[in-house]
């Protein structure tokens, strides 16, 4: 058995069986996949985190809730979850406000369908 007195990354990578060429294909697309989807999921929390902080300072800017229940329902491809829960919320506040319930069953109502949102966010 010869010494191979070449030991870089390349010459080892050519001199390598076929199996192991495959092998080490198969690890270098997996990691590519798993750097996109970290970095793609880093976006993606950086986008919610951004629309929160948004809604956040609307919410708490003590404006019209009305315009703001109409802003979060008008597009909700673009909203944040919070705007997703708040807007669940409302919702279920203003359906139950206009059938006269009680307080207790309005903000009951309004609890129960912000959390359902917050468990599907």
């Amino acid at each position: 058995m010869p010494i191979t007195q070449d030991l870089s990354i390349l010459s080892l990578i050519a001199e390598a069986s076929l199996l192991v060429k495959l092998v080490m294909a198969l690890l270098a697309v997996v990691s590519f996949m798993s750097w996109y989807w970290i970095f793609r999921k880093w976006f993606s929390i950086g986008r919610a985190r951004r629309k929160s902080l948004a809604f956040e300072r609307s919410f708490w800017s003590g404006g019209d809730l009305n315009s703001l229940f109409e802003s979060a329902s008008h597009d909700r491809h673009n909203t944040g979850p919070m705007e997703r829960i708040f807007e669940s919320g409302y919702r279920e506040f203003t359906k139950l406000r206009a059938k006269n319930a009680d307080h207790a069953t309005i903000v009951d109502g309004a609890r129960r369908a912000m959390r359902a949102t917050y468990q599907r966010e």
